[in-house]
């Protein structure tokens, strides 16, 4: 708790230093960043701040409260399953509820550490019985034990999902992909080994064709069940050059190649390049990719990878920049500035939550429209 004095010093010397929260605290050694925002709004909108603190309404009432411990103990004395059938509070608040009205109804397991001695009653008394559980009881128990599960693996899952897509989404900028190709099979191919070692193959047989060939790839299952590969790559030349050194169209190359791989199975391929005058971006076909990739996390597939590519990219780490005594909209000017004459028709920005800071991201892949024609 800060008085009345140390908040109105902090705000009024906010304000002096330009509203720059990280040059306050520094000062003054308190308070939190949030606190200081909190403290500004507040002073704009009163023009003052208040002598003390005003308590906050409590969320939920003492009815709501002896209604959740209630069916805590009533239902399997599950703190998950609780939660889940009354639509609140969230754990922790329902333990110290539960602490609160019915503290020896929750179990508690202490440890006791190594060096403790115990006492000789207790070495022979390692259990008691307390009574018997019901059958609706011990249902209800292994109920919560399996939404606990559940819960932590689907939580696993969407963070795995996250770092792949970004993973998939970096790479596609860092190589300037700007080409989608997608191979099928024309027989119902299920078996997710035969496919790895295809599109290993493949690969290794484009390597030659194409010197400096980059791929990412992300697999998706027909509703028939045979899988398909969607493969990111650099555009691809209109020709290249078969047995006997003759020039033959890229696309037909490409397809003997991979029907080559598949052997009887067969196959074909799609090629879908950028346009002249398009503007779609690496961020667009990472999109389009990432799409499938979170198909396969939702369908909960055993298999591990969810996309695959080439190595010696090397993703940029992102650079940070802070300015000091800047109002916003001269940062923005520095930064266009600081930029090329064409450098791209793509770019996103966005504030922060305090609108103290902002983010660009553009996309340099992209040739504008007016240096495209």
């Amino acid at each position: 708790m800060y008085s009345y004095e140390d908040r109105i010093r902090a705000v009024e010397l906010y304000i002096k230093l330009g509203k720059r929260t990280g040059a306050t605290i520094r000062q003054l050694g308190y308070p939190t960043k949030n606190s200081l925002m909190s403290w500004h709004e507040e002073y704009e909108r009163r023009l003052d701040l208040p002598s003390g603190y005003a308590r906050s309404k409590p969320k939920y009432s003492q009815i709501q409260k002896k209604k959740a411990v209630e069916h805590y103990a009533e239902h399997g004395r599950c703190i998950v399953a609780t939660v889940k059938a009354l639509g609140y509070p969230c754990r922790d608040l329902l333990r110290a509820w539960i602490d609160e009205l019915d503290p020896d109804s929750r179990q508690r397991v202490v440890g006791r550490a190594v060096s403790a001695p115990r006492l000789p009653q207790l070495k022979k008394q390692t259990w008691e019985h307390v009574g018997v559980l019901s059958d609706q009881a011990y249902e209800d128990r292994l109920a919560c034990v399996q939404a606990l599960e559940e819960e932590r693996r689907q939580a696993n899952l969407e963070r795995a999902a996250k770092r792949a897509t970004t993973r998939v989404r970096h790479l596609c900028k860092a190589a300037g992909i700007d080409t989608l190709l997608t191979l099928t099979y024309a027989e119902n191919m299920k078996d997710w080994g035969t496919l790895k070692r295809h599109i290993k193959e493949f690969n290794r047989r484009m390597s030659k064709l194409i010197p400096g060939w980059f791929y990412i790839a992300a697999f998706e299952r027909q509703k028939r069940g045979a899988w398909h590969v969607h493969m990111a790559v650099h555009r691809l030349p209109p020709e290249l050059e078969a047995k006997g050194g003759v020039k033959v169209k890229s696309f037909n190359v490409i397809r003997a190649v991979w029907r080559a791989v598949t052997g009887e199975m067969g196959g074909n391929i799609d090629v879908q390049s950028k346009k002249r005058n398009s503007a779609r971006a690496p961020s667009r076909i990472a999109a389009y990719l990432s799409k499938y990739m979170m198909k396969a996390y939702e369908e909960g597939d055993p298999w591990s990878n969810r996309f695959s590519s080439s190595k010696g990219v090397t993703v940029p780490k992102p650079e940070r920049i802070r300015f000091v005594g800047y109002t916003m909209l001269d940062v923005a000017v520095a930064v266009f500035d600081d930029l090329p004459d064409h450098f791209s028709e793509q770019l996103s920005w966005r504030l922060s939550r305090f609108k103290d800071a902002m983010s660009w991201v553009l996309d340099t892949n992209i040739r504008p429209r007016w240096e495209a024609a």
